[in-house]
């Protein structure tokens, strides 16, 4: 008679880490990773964790007055979900047959911006204890954003304009920028001429932002503008 034991062998992709892009705050953005039974045994596996204390620099920040919290994510009822902070996964638990496998939904779902790293471990019974004692960290990294434009490098707003001060406007000779007033100054012209300024309005983020440009006078008036 022969016989021989085994551990129950598994393999899990991406291997180590699942990363989100640039989200919006307020987006849900759905990744998934896969927890593959190599052995010859079907096994259990769990997913616990504790979210990771994020640096100094990097701590979220309060929604703006107004914005509302982001919904929860939509999940099967027979889905087994944990949460840490803005990461939901699911099924967090449950057993895969030999040469099966398991598919994790993991959704981001950022109520404020910032960066966020969350280490999950993941246990599955009967491995070898000698690797990390049957536990399995996987790290998930993601980073939300809410949308804006530059709007106080005024020497980048306006390329090539002079940038002034209100006091010195009766010495102005050229179209300017006034700094303290928030004023875009335009020289006097002659009638059926115009006078044209490049503003550029500049996205600093990885994330597209929508911008709705609106003039208004600062009193009524019937002028061109």
């Amino acid at each position: 008679f022969t016989a021989s034991t085994l551990y129950n062998t598994f393999k899990i992709e991406p291997l180590k880490k699942l990363q989100f892009g640039p989200i919006q705050v307020n987006t849900n953005e759905t990744q998934k990773f896969t927890i593959i039974n190599t052995g010859v045994f079907p096994f259990d596996y769990d997913i616990q964790g504790k979210p990771e204390e994020p640096e100094k620099a990097q701590q979220a920040k309060k929604l703006p007055k107004g914005v509302k919290p982001p919904p929860k994510p939509k999940r099967r009822n027979n889905d087994k979900t944990i949460t840490f902070g803005p990461f939901t996964l699911g099924p967090s638990s449950g057993q895969i047959l030999p040469n099966s496998s398991a598919i994790i939904d993991v959704d981001f779902l950022p109520a404020v911006d910032g960066t966020f790293n969350t280490t999950v471990l993941i246990s599955i019974t009967d491995t070898n204890p000698n690797h990390n004692n049957g536990v399995t960290p996987f790290q998930l990294t993601a980073s939300a954003f809410i949308p804006g434009i530059i709007t106080t490098k005024y020497e980048k707003i306006f390329p090539g304009l002079p940038l002034s001060l209100g006091f010195e406007r009766s010495k102005l000779t050229r179209n300017t920028f006034i700094e303290d007033d928030l004023i875009l100054y335009f020289t006097p012209i002659v009638l059926q001429t115009k006078s044209t300024v490049t503003i550029d309005l500049i996205n600093p983020l990885p994330i597209p932002c929508q911008v709705d440009i609106l003039i208004k006078p600062k009193q009524k008036s019937s002028g061109p503008f």
